[in-house]
Formats: C-alpha cells, structure tokens, sequence
C-alpha cells in the first residue's frame, strides 16, 4: 500500500510541476506579446520614425533631445524584450518576424559608443541577434 501511495504522490508532483511550467511559459508568452504593443504604442521611437527607417532616410539627429529620449528607451526596451523572449521560450522565428525589421533598420544608427558601453551591451546583442535572424530568414523566403 505504501508503493502506491508513494507512486500517485510521484505522479502528482510531476504532473503539478508540468502544469505550472506550461502555465509560466503562457504567462511570460502573454508578457512578451503586451511589451511588445508598448514598444509600438503612437508615441513611441519606432512608430514616429517608421516612415524615415522604411525608405531609408532617417538620419539620427542627436541634437533632438526628445528623439534621443525616446532612442534610449527604445534600447532599453529592446533590453527588456530579450529577458522576455529568454524566459518565454519564443522562438528566434517569431521574434524576427515581431521585431527583426525594426531591428535591422535600428542597427546602422548606433553609434560605437553604445556599441562598446556594457550599459547598453544586452540592447545591442539582442539588436545584432535579432537582425541577423530576420535576414537570415528572409533569404531563405
């Protein structure tokens, strides 16, 4: 009688623990996707910009302190998405395809400053990571 006593308490420690892994990763999938709506809401560097960055005129203009402003929190956005995307197990496809383009346009105005600044070195990686997978992905379509 102890074997099978022991053997369902087994059973439902590990069924429980399957349970609340799926329902971490729903949670952190969920968080992902509503990052991301904030990263693109109206007034954010993204969405003001897009015109310039889609054909290709946009020159960062580092006198604008209020651009500047909103360039900083698009790489500190940008920082926060990459602990997201680490903890919600979205793939390197869907987070291409979620912020690849952006990223590929974003990546030609950093300067070597931010480039080489710990402070900033998570944003980057996750800026070069993320363009390089979108563009890998877009050869292969």
């Amino acid at each position: 009688m102890t074997f099978w006593m022991f053997f369902l308490a087994i059973a439902t420690y590990l069924t429980n623990t399957w349970f609340k892994r799926k329902e971490a990763k729903i949670q952190n999938v969920i968080r992902f996707s509503e990052f991301h709506r904030k990263i693109f809401s109206a007034d954010s560097f993204p969405i003001l910009n897009y015109e310039d960055l889609d054909n290709g005129t946009y020159v960062r203009d580092f006198s604008d302190k209020e651009m500047e402003k909103k360039f900083f929190n698009f790489l500190g956005d940008c920082e926060h998405i990459s602990f997201l995307k680490e903890a919600s197990g979205i793939t390197h496809e869907m987070n291409a395809y979620m912020m690849g383009w952006f990223c590929q346009k974003i990546l030609p105005h950093l300067t070597e400053d931010e480039r080489k600044t710990f402070f900033w070195s998570k944003a980057v990686k996750y800026i070069e990571e993320t363009s390089e997978k979108s563009f890998n992905l877009s050869e292969k379509s």
